[in-house]
């Protein structure tokens, strides 16, 4: 039986996120030289996500904090149903895109910040939300 505290080492040393993040622009600079032209994404064009999303939660009348919400193109499709949505993402060009592209009848009830989540919960009342989002986050 290994002794408890080897559970807590790390098995493997993780790469420093500068080195990680040069090897996939590397990556995809160099897939883009054979597709010769920039990829296409597709982002749940079926809807999957929010409808596996409200399978899970009503957001009707409930006060949302949603973690990493990026340019805000999960957001937009549950926070007409919510009361009131907080929208956290550390990127502030993200934050600034989804501001941009907030639709008119959500923009007074949808608050979009450029802030990490450690910041963000220093400063706030752990029972100020109802529901709590995270999807796609790192």
């Amino acid at each position: 039986m290994m002794p408890a505290n080897n559970l807590l080492e790390p098995r493997r040393r993780l790469k420093p996120a500068s080195e990680t993040r040069n090897a996939l622009k590397t990556r995809s600079e160099a897939m883009r030289k054979r597709v010769g032209r920039k990829m296409t994404v597709r982002q749940d064009p079926e809807n999957n996500e929010i409808h596996a999303l409200r399978s899970m939660v009503d957001f009707t009348g409930v006060n949302v904090l949603e973690i990493g919400c990026g340019d805000g193109r999960l957001t937009w499709r549950y926070a007409e149903e919510a009361t009131r949505v907080t929208a956290i993402d550390p990127f502030e060009p993200s934050i600034r895109r989804a501001k941009e592209n907030a639709p008119a009848q959500l923009r007074d009830h949808v608050k979009f910040e450029a802030v990490g989540f450690q910041d963000f919960a220093s400063r706030t009342e752990s029972d100020a939300f109802d529901v709590i989002i995270l999807s796609w986050t790192l």
